[in-house]
C-alpha cells in the first residue's frame, strides 16, 4: 500500500488548472421572494482547480459580486406599500468546492485526439462550503453553502469551458440591510421574515487552462477501474 501512494500522489499532482469566471450574481430574500433571476449584477470569480480523476474534482475560488432589490419591482400590495430598496451590496467570498462529473470527462493530453471512450463534454454538480463577508455583516453570518449544476466542455488539450449557476444558502437574513433599517419602517407590524434567511447566486461563463508538472506518473492509476479490471483478467487467463 505504501509503495503505491507515490504513484498515486504522482498522477494527482498533474492535473492542475487556473480560470476565471464572469457572470452575474443575485439576490434571493426579503425583497426578492420569487424571481430566481432578479436584478442581476456583475460578478467575477478567480478560481484553482484540482482533479483527482476522470470525475472528482476539487476547486478553490475567490468571488466578487453585489446584490440589489427593490419593493416596487412586485406587485403585492405589502410591498408596494413599504417601497424598500438596496442596492451595491457587495460580496467578497472564498469557497473550497467538490465537483462531480456524470460523464467521464477527458483529462490526459495523450488520449486527447485518439479516446473513444472518453467525453469531451460532461453535465456536473458542485457543492461545498464558503466564508463571505458582505456590508453590516456580523462574525456569525460568514458561513454559506454553495450547490449548484453546471456543464463543462474541453475545447483543446489545455482549454476547458464551463457553465455554471450555483447557490449559496446564507445563515443571515440582513443580505437587504433590511434588519439595519427597521425604525425606517417601523410603520407596518411586520418588516421582514425572521425564520427564513437571505440566498444569493452566481451564474457565469468560466475558462480554464491546465497545466501539468514533469513528475512522472504511475501507470496503473492513469487506468479506468474497467481499465484496470480488463488487464487484470488478462494476467489471470494467461496463468
Amino acid at each position: 500500500m505504501l509503495l503505491l501512494m507515490p504513484c498515486a500522489y504522482s498522477q494527482l499532482i498533474q492535473n492542475h488548472a487556473l480560470g476565471f469566471m464572469v457572470g452575474t450574481s443575485q439576490y434571493n430574500g426579503d425583497v426578492n421572494m420569487t424571481k430566481a433571476y432578479y436584478k442581476p449584477f456583475l460578478s467575477a470569480t478567480l478560481m484553482y482547480k484540482l482533479r483527482f480523476n476522470y470525475h472528482y474534482v476539487a476547486r478553490f475560488s475567490f468571488t466578487y459580486g453585489e446584490l440589489q432589490g427593490r419593493d416596487l419591482d412586485f406587485p403585492n400590495n405589502y410591498q408596494q406599500n413599504r417601497k424598500y430598496s438596496f442596492s451595491r451590496n457587495s460580496i467578497y467570498e472564498g469557497a473550497a468546492l467538490l465537483e462531480f462529473n456524470f460523464l467521464e470527462f477527458a483529462y490526459d493530453e495523450k488520449k486527447y485526439r485518439k479516446s473513444k471512450r472518453e467525453n469531451f463534454f460532461s453535465p456536473y454538480v458542485v457543492g461545498g462550503i464558503a466564508l463571505f463577508y458582505a456590508d453590516q455583516s456580523e462574525f456569525y453570518d460568514i458561513f454559506a453553502i454553495p450547490m449548484g449544476f453546471g456543464l463543462k466542455y474541453r475545447a483543446s488539450p489545455r482549454v476547458e469551458f464551463n457553465v455554471e449557476w450555483t447557490f449559496r444558502k446564507t445563515f443571515t437574513d440582513n443580505l437587504d440591510l433590511l434588519n439595519s433599517r427597521i425604525p425606517d419602517y417601523d410603520l407596518y407590524k411586520q418588516v421582514w421574515f425572521k425564520e427564513t434567511n437571505d440566498w444569493y447566486s452566481i451564474l457565469g461563463f468560466s475558462v480554464l487552462f491546465a497545466f501539468k508538472q514533469k513528475q512522472n506518473s504511475c501507470t496503473f492509476y492513469n487506468k479506468k477501474p474497467y481499465e484496470r479490471f480488463i488487464k487484470k483478467n488478462k494476467g489471470n487467463r494467461k496463468k
